[in-house]
């Protein structure tokens, strides 16, 4: 994820979140509420309440529902938050989430 905010006289506000997510494939539809509340919070704890520009951006093996579903769901708890997402030109914050997984292997 990466967060940024225009209008800053000499400098520009810029953090960078890198967040990745382990993902199992499943033959039923995974529950994405946990991580999109945590990563909600992540967010607004950076940007505060107000008008954001949010992109969620595929890099994993999910299909598009997933993501779509995914973007959903982080929209809806970021507006719970108090961050309501816009258009970029309007907002003061630009986030960008990249989806991606890793591969954790099981020792036993």
């Amino acid at each position: 994820m990466s967060l940024s905010r225009p209008g800053l006289t000499s400098c520009r506000l810029a953090a960078i979140l890198f967040i990745s997510f382990a993902f199992v494939q499943q033959v039923c539809a995974t529950d994405w509420s946990s991580p999109e509340q945590e990563l909600a919070r992540k967010i607004t704890a950076s940007t505060g309440p107000g008008a954001i520009s949010l992109e969620v951006v595929n890099r994993s093996s999910l299909s598009k529902q997933d993501t779509d579903e995914i973007g959903r769901g982080l929209r809806a708890q970021l507006e719970a938050l108090g961050a309501r997402t816009v258009k970029a030109e309007q907002a003061s914050a630009t986030v960008e989430v990249s989806l991606s997984e890793t591969r954790r292997a099981t020792f036993g």
